[in-house]
């Protein structure tokens, strides 16, 4: 899924949000890859979980897949 970036009064785009992320400054793109997350408002690539774990549903965080709980 791909949104347009908001234009701020300098001509830039705002960061995208987490889960989302900007390599060209144009579009927002979801962390959709199999293992991709992203924690960081602003990221230009998504992060790609170790073996283990996994992004959690909103692909915020990782997870442990040998342990219950939140996300590490």
């Amino acid at each position: 899924m791909k949104e347009e970036c908001t234009i701020t009064t300098d001509r830039q785009c705002s960061p995208c949000v987490a889960p989302t992320y900007s390599d060209g400054g144009q579009t927002c793109e979801q962390c959709n890859g199999k293992g991709q997350y992203n924690d960081k408002d602003g990221a230009a690539f998504c992060k790609t979980a170790k073996a283990g774990y996994k992004p959690t549903s909103d692909r915020k965080v990782r997870m442990n897949l040998n342990k219950t709980g939140t996300g590490t």
